[in-house]
């Protein structure tokens, strides 16, 4: 390792591992990693706790990542810091429940994917499991068409005609409702 006219090196021990991964039969897997380790208690690390630990530091940058980029981890601007840990607190229960969803997501290929060979799924990434959610949940609630036909209440205990007459002056106030809600929106836009 090179140091600078700031930063010598001999200021800084480290040690240098060499991670070799076999299989069974002795054969190298992949080529070997390099990891350094530095600090005053580098001596207490082996090499078993090393390689292990930088693999997790892998899962940690990447669930950053995806909470960044797809769960807004970081559009959330207050100046409060309880208010934005509170934040960073819902968006980990998100990535949570993405992680625990992910034996009920089934793979969906994006248009170009779908003529690609097809693999055998095992590891669901978070981002699948989100777009299946978002394709099939959503999906089911706004786009169900609105029931014309009245929910079959018992008008008889309100005293006022019947199921028919009932039902359409429901209808219309909703559609009146509807309507004011148009024009308010249409006022502050």
């Amino acid at each position: 390792m090179r140091g600078s006219k700031h930063q010598k090196m001999y200021n800084h021990p480290f040690t240098l591992l060499r991670i070799n991964v076999t299989d069974d039969t002795n054969q190298s897997l992949w080529k070997p990693m390099w990891l350094i380790v530095m600090g005053n208690q580098r001596e207490e690390i082996s090499p078993t706790v090393a390689n292990p630990c930088y693999r997790q530091r892998f899962d940690i940058e990447h669930m950053l990542r995806f909470g960044k980029q797809r769960l807004l981890m970081t559009e959330f601007q207050t100046p409060s810091v309880e208010h934005e840990e509170n934040w960073i607190r819902l968006v980990m229960l998100a990535y949570v429940q993405l992680w625990a969803a992910r034996e009920l997501a089934s793979h969906l290929p994006r248009p170009w994917e779908r003529y690609l060979e097809q693999k055998n799924y095992k590891i669901v990434t978070p981002s699948l499991v989100q777009r299946d959610f978002r394709s099939n949940y959503f999906r089911d609630w706004y786009t169900r068409p609105f029931s014309q036909n009245p929910r079959k209440f018992n008008w008889s205990s309100s005293g006022s005609g019947s199921n028919a007459t009932n039902a359409r002056i429901l209808l219309s106030k909703s559609r009146q409702n509807q309507h004011l809600i148009n024009k308010k929106q249409r006022k502050f836009s």
